[in-house]
């Protein structure tokens, strides 16, 4: 992943980077996916921008379940500047 993009997704990201649902977390997801990505064919891009992302929204450590629409929203957003 880009420096800049990981940058990016850590500096707006509301909780302790260090927390449950931060980097470890996400840097955990990523290789889970690409363990998963050798027996589903998957985008190995789409599985580590998915790692980073889909928790990068979150308000808080427990129940959030608007986190994965926030994200999702984010992404359009970064997408549609780039564009």
């Amino acid at each position: 992943m880009d420096k800049e993009l990981l940058d990016l997704i850590i500096g707006q990201f509301k909780l302790d980077i260090g927390s449950g649902h931060g980097l470890s977390h996400w840097k955990r997801v990523k290789e889970i996916g690409r363990y998963l990505a050798q027996y589903t064919k998957a985008d190995l891009k789409v599985v580590c921008l998915f790692s980073y992302f889909h928790d990068s929204k979150r308000d808080n450590e427990d129940r959030d379940s608007e986190h994965g629409r926030r994200a999702s929203l984010f992404v359009k957003e970064l997408y549609n500047k780039s564009a």
